[in-house]
């Protein structure tokens, strides 16, 4: 009988089972998502997510007033409330360009008189600098003449020579400064009376701004009201030169005008109505109480 020897075994080899062929393979398993709920609002600390602006309506109607601009939705209004806004938006424009107008009007006065000022003020210190110099040259000059004495031509008739060579040259200098300051004072004049034209048109044409037809209507009464006021006639022609205190007084003028010819009022007495005896109702007998009938039989 054959038997098998060590050598000639062999082990067996074992494969797995694989899968069937009909069945398809197990995807691994998905992993699971945790989803964290969602906290409820608090009304007390609402959310501060920024919101999306509302589109605005195809239709409507903007206006501008300024540089802003006013939408609104012609159904939502009437037709009187819409010609209300429009004429608002209207005279609020206009209001708007009259001040800028005003503000930019005031600001170039301003900037005239500032140039004004600043012009005088140069002026103003060239002559005093003028001034000074001509007041050291002059008393110079008077000390020269204190030393140049006849005793000095005699005795030292160079240095008496050179005394009077400077003398001369301090006289020119004299005149040079004199001169120049009197360029400086007629130059700060002009400048002075172009000013004061300036401001004098200025005031006019305010006041004829204000006041149509001011300056021919209403200024010779004014001036002859001002003069009878106490103010000097020279001072009242040149009105324009301060409107505010033409305007005042102009206003004073009328006021005083309108109270010219009005008596004042006497308080009359009323006069006091005389008290109508109080007729008293007389009673029925039925109505009498007891001590009421008893004063009837007695009056009786």
């Amino acid at each position: 009988m054959f038997s098998p020897t060590p050598d000639n075994l062999t082990p067996p080899v074992l494969t797995p089972p694989g899968p069937p062929a009909d069945v398809p393979p197990l995807d691994p398993p998905a992993p699971e998502t945790i989803q964290e709920p969602t906290p409820d609002p608090d009304p007390l600390y609402p959310s501060q997510e920024p919101q999306p602006e509302p589109e605005p309506p195809d239709s409507g109607e903007t206006l501008s007033v300024g540089e802003t601009s006013i939408f609104f939705d012609p159904g939502e209004l009437t037709a009187p409330a819409k010609n209300k806004l429009r004429e608002f938006a209207q005279q609020l424009s206009n209001d708007q360009a009259t001040l800028s107008s005003s503000y930019h009007r005031k600001l170039d006065e301003l900037s005239h008189q500032e140039k004004a000022l600043a012009d005088l003020s140069t002026i103003s210190d060239q002559q005093l600098a003028l001034y000074g110099r001509a007041s050291a040259v002059r008393e110079a000059m008077q000390g020269i003449q204190q030393t140049l004495t006849n005793d000095l031509w005699a005795n030292e008739p160079d240095r008496a020579r050179q005394l009077s060579d400077t003398y001369h040259q301090l006289q020119y200098q004299l005149s040079q400064a004199t001169e120049a300051f009197g360029a400086a004072e007629r130059e700060r004049s002009a400048k002075i009376a172009a000013e004061r034209d300036r401001r004098r048109k200025t005031g006019e044409e305010q006041l004829n701004r204000k006041y149509p037809g001011f300056s021919q209507r209403v200024v010779p009464e004014l001036v002859n009201y001002a003069v009878a006021q106490g103010v000097r006639k020279e001072d009242a022609q040149d009105y324009a030169m301060d409107p505010i205190a033409a305007e005042v007084m102009y206003k004073a003028m009328q006021f005083d005008r309108i109270n010219k010819g009005v008596k004042p009022a006497r308080h009359q007495k009323k006069p006091t109505s005389t008290p109508q005896p109080t007729q008293r109702k007389t009673r029925s007998l039925q109505e009498m109480t007891d001590s009421e009938f008893a004063k009837y039989l007695a009056g009786s």
